[in-house]
């Protein structure tokens, strides 16, 4: 057998890649839905979004900014300001938000592009993600939207373009409570002080009043005067929840982008930006990153593109069966959707493997021993990839049924090339002996003719008796 050209084509065909990603372009991925079908709300979560998580791959760390806020807020624009890019996300003036469900940006930042400095190459890098405006649906379905993301970003931007309204400020800040209940971090942490969130920042929009941060900050989250009994203290729950579900709180007054309000109509660039707002704008982007240099983690796992990628559609089935996020249990979840992943692939690799196999035993000769040693040499390599690929999920005891399972497929699989190489062969024996008979009785009669006095007929008679 021609074993350089057997191995080589089956290893092009069985190791190369399954998955293929699309070079990635400015603008932004829808990564969740809403979707209405006459019954409750469905989170869906799109597969698009893999085009940009998947290639970040399990070891680079990755940090998400979120932003939320009301609809028609200019989350967007802000979104692109901090990312020094235009048209990452979609902005416009019409009276319908531009965003629904969240959008995830295709530009993955490195952080000193984000801060816009010379830094640590290291350091994990950037995604930002727009989620719909609050308010134009119940608080309830606003909450489980966040909370498919809130667990997993590092900095969280709440958009307020509007005065210091505290009552409707914390209504729209209800929804990050909700979200906290959502989640149960108690379970992934022996540290009872663990916080379910990471940076929470204030960012009032267009504010031209008078007041610094320290004092509207100390007005949202102090306690109220105004107010007492029942109101009063659901307004302190709603404020001590926040306190206790993010890492820390900031306020920021970001004043108008423009000096001149007809400038607001077009889409703006950092150039039309006033010198106010720049220094407003790039104050925030360098605590921001003072934050992002630093690792998320959810639960006691890091944050990657392949963890943000197969985890949040537990969540998402997770909150739509209304039940509440606890880390481990998603993160085990997680790890048998990645494992069933891998068997999916592996199983492909497989029968690519043995297509090959069967067409080049329909082209050449093969022996049987040969053949099958050869077939134990890749099934082998491929048992081990895949053993090596899943025991970095689960231990030992929990894959023991996944690699019997492909085991059996391998076994299966090769038998069956075996089985019909050895009918080829007996095939081919019997055309090769029959080939054989069949010249000799040619080449025999032929010399009896040129040698015996027969007629024809009396030849043809001699050879039915013989």
């Amino acid at each position: 057998m021609s074993s350089r050209y057997f191995n080589s084509k089956i290893e092009r065909s069985s190791y190369q890649d399954v998955h293929k990603t699309s070079s990635l372009e400015s603008g932004a991925e829808k990564w969740i839905s809403v979707v209405e079908k006459g019954g409750p709300p469905t989170l869906v979560v799109e597969p698009n979004a893999s085009n940009v998580l998947k290639p970040l791959g399990s070891k680079q760390p990755i940090n998400l900014v979120s932003i939320f806020g009301a609809a028609r807020g200019g989350k967007s624009f802000l979104m692109n300001q901090l990312a020094r890019k235009t048209g990452v996300f979609r902005i416009s003036n019409a009276k319908d938000p531009c965003t629904s469900g969240i959008d995830l940006s295709r530009t993955v930042l490195n952080l000193s592009e984000f801060r816009g400095k010379i830094g640590n190459e290291n350091s994990p890098k950037v995604l930002l993600a727009d989620v719909e405006g609050q308010g134009d649906r119940d608080v309830a379905h606003d909450a489980r939207l966040a909370s498919t993301i809130l667990p997993l970003s590092k900095c969280v931007l709440f958009n307020w373009k509007d005065s210091l309204q505290i009552d409707k400020i914390l209504n729209q800040l209800g929804v990050m409570q909700h979200s906290a209940c959502n989640v149960d971090a108690s379970s992934s942490s022996s540290n009872n002080t663990a916080k379910v969130f990471g940076h929470l920042h204030i960012i009032f929009r267009d504010w031209h009043y008078t007041g610094t941060p320290e004092a509207v900050k100390q007005d949202l989250f102090g306690r109220d005067k105004r107010i007492l009994g029942a109101d009063a203290a659901i307004k302190d729950n709603l404020r001590r929840t926040l306190i206790e579900a993010f890492d820390s709180i900031s306020v920021w007054l970001l004043p108008p982008p423009v000096e001149q309000t007809i400038d607001l109509s077009k889409e703006l660039t950092e150039k039309d930006l006033s010198p106010v707002f720049r220094k407003g704008l790039g104050e925030l982007r360098e605590a921001l990153s003072r934050q992002l240099s630093h690792p998320t983690y959810f639960g006691k796992y890091q944050i990657t593109g392949s963890l943000l990628n197969n985890i949040v559609p537990v969540f998402a089935k997770t909150l739509n069966s209304g039940d509440v996020i606890f880390p481990e249990s998603a993160y085990t979840q997680m790890l048998k959707l990645e494992v069933e992943n891998q068997r999916r692939v592996f199983c492909i690799k497989a029968k690519e493997l043995f297509e090959k196999a069967k067409d080049y035993i329909h082209k050449e000769t093969v022996h049987g021993m040969e053949l099958e040693e050869e077939l134990n040499t890749f099934c082998q390599k491929l048992k081990g990839e895949f053993e090596e690929a899943i025991c970095s999920k689960m231990n030992a005891e929990q894959s023991k049924s996944f690699l019997s399972e492909f085991d059996m497929i391998l076994r299966g699989g090769k038998a069956e090339i075996l089985l019909e190489n050895a009918k080829l062969l007996e095939s081919k024996r019997s055309e090769a002996l029959k080939n054989a008979k069949d010249k000799f009785d040619s080449a025999f009669w032929s010399h009896v003719r040129s040698s015996i006095a027969f007629t024809a007929e009396e030849v043809e008679q001699i050879g039915e008796k013989a």
